[in-house]
């Protein structure tokens, strides 16, 4: 990159990234802004120990404000750390969102963005490219869906507000590494303005000829798995001439789920002389990721909310260890402990992760006498496995019992409660199993159940280690408790009537 020159300076002082009124308010509690460039032309001459006010004259000077749509000048860094733990939410009338989409957002629910998405907001309404490192439970799908579609609104207004044409080819595409994840930014673009949009998820094991039709009807947005994309490019059924924004959702994730190829493969669609905007959200930053982003972005924004922290996890989630007896010994009494933990400690939604399909079945087999509940792992058909999700969205049971095919990018609102039954494989799956609760500032509760053994121990304290998160040791619920949280639940589900 060469001589690179760091700067520091107050949000409300850097003028490469003000330009809106929000600005300053969606990172007010984050600090800093590194402003890194490899502009040197613009530093030169400007002394390592110059007063602030020199270097960020010059900083600001080669960050520029930028029009819409990259330009391909230069490739300027500019770096936005904000602070993981402040979810306090921007109002939208203060963020330059359009009336539309604002009122939509506020029928939701929502109240203003979060850091991450008044973040991304300025910059890719600029044009700017976005690189993003940012846990799960951020929510990061809404900081990218609500610039395209501010994005895509604009442009319908100023083609005068036409009736969308039949056979329309997308403008926006998102790639995602799971089906569930896909889904998910489908249901956001969808109810966000609904009915201005079509937006096709395409994944596999979904039929052909739906997707065809619908893909012959226009759509605005996809939202696809990379291996589906490519087959559906690769027969020419998917049109990219038009795209101008981009996104990689979970980059990392597509490479730890050996997607490298295809995704490089989908970019090489790209008409490369046509301007777009490329955003990319990932957890973690490996080679191929930085390589990717390195290669296919220009004049990007990078936005932090991972920063040099140890903490891998949501500040937001409490965890708590609990020793059992290996499980070949007492298995019933291990079954009756998850069920007490269930009642204790979780008031709405519960995920139970297991290592193995058939542990799944026989737990809910188990338990479903006492607690309605559904398995959800590879064996089960996609049919089923979105019947069963959509009731474990709508409330008609409250318990799921997972394999790690649901440890990430599934949309599970309101799950206050994550228990390890079976110990993960590794770190990264207890994370992404982890970070199903505590999820946009919301408080959860994680239980990580471990034989009492000494591999058991040594791999408890291997998470403490390397996941950076810190056990509270519990014991299994007394019997009292285990009443007294059972009567409160039914006293609630009997006010709720």
């Amino acid at each position: 990159m060469g001589a690179t020159r760091r700067v520091r300076t107050a949000l409300q002082a850097s003028p490469g990234l003000q330009g809106t009124p929000f600005a300053a308010r969606a990172l007010s509690s984050a600090a800093e802004v590194v402003l890194e460039s490899n502009t040197d032309a613009a530093l030169d001459g400007v002394d390592a120990d110059a007063p602030e006010g020199e270097v960020m004259a010059a900083a600001g000077s080669a960050a520029g404000s930028k029009p819409p749509l990259r330009p391909k000048s230069h490739k300027g860094l500019n770096t936005v750390v904000i602070d993981p733990n402040d979810y306090t939410a921007v109002p939208f009338a203060d963020a330059g969102i359009s009336e539309e989409l604002s009122e939509r957002l506020t029928a939701r629910g929502f109240d203003g963005l979060f850091p991450i998405q008044a973040a991304c907001l300025e910059p890719a309404l600029s044009g700017r490219d976005v690189i993003a490192r940012a846990r799960t439970g951020t929510g990061k799908t809404l900081a990218f869906t609500i610039p395209i579609l501010q994005h895509l609104l604009q442009q319908d207004r100023e083609a005068g507000n036409a009736p969308p044409a039949r056979g329309r080819v997308p403008r926006a595409a998102v790639l995602c590494p799971t089906r569930e994840l896909a889904q998910q930014v489908q249901r956001e673009i969808e109810a966000s303005v609904p009915g201005r949009f079509s937006a096709l998820c395409l994944y596999g094991g979904q039929s052909y000829r739906e997707s065809e039709r619908a893909l012959r009807n226009g759509v605005d947005v996809i939202v696809a798995t990379p291996g589906r994309l490519l087959d559906q490019l690769s027969k020419r059924t998917v049109d990219f001439s038009e795209i101008s924004h981009f996104v990689l959702d979970e980059a990392d994730r597509m490479l730890d789920m050996g997607f490298s190829d295809d995704v490089e493969n989908v970019l090489s669609y790209m008409d490369e002389e046509k301007q777009r905007q490329v955003m990319l959200f990932s957890a973690t930053m490996p080679p191929w990721v930085r390589s990717l982003a390195d290669r296919h972005t220009t004049d990007a924004v990078r936005i932090d909310l991972v920063g040099d922290s140890k903490e891998k996890a949501a500040s937001t989630i409490s965890f708590k260890s609990l020793a059992v007896p290996e499980a070949r010994f007492a298995r019933r009494a291990k079954r009756a402990v998850l069920l007490n933990l269930i009642t204790t400690y979780s008031d709405a939604n519960t995920i139970v992760f297991v290592n193995t399909k058939s542990e799944a079945d026989e737990l809910c087999n188990h338990i479903g006498t006492v607690v309605a509940c559904e398995a959800l792992h590879g064996d089960i058909a996609q049919q089923q496995r979105e019947v069963a999700l959509e009731g474990f969205r709508n409330g008609r049971f409250r318990v799921l019992l997972a394999t790690d095919v649901a440890a990430r990018g599934l949309d599970l609102p309101d799950v206050n409660l994550v228990v390890h039954y079976d110990s993960p494989s590794d770190v990264e799956s207890f994370l992404h199993r982890s970070g199903r609760t505590g999820r946009a500032g919301k408080e959860g509760v994680c239980i990580y159940m471990y034989e009492r053994s000494n591999s058991g121990r040594r791999e408890q304290q291997r998470i403490v280690r390397e996941a950076g998160v810190k056990f509270e040791e519990i014991m299994p619920p007394k019997p009292e408790d285990v009443a007294l949280a059972a009567s409160a639940a039914a006293a609630n589900s009997i006010e709720a009537v």
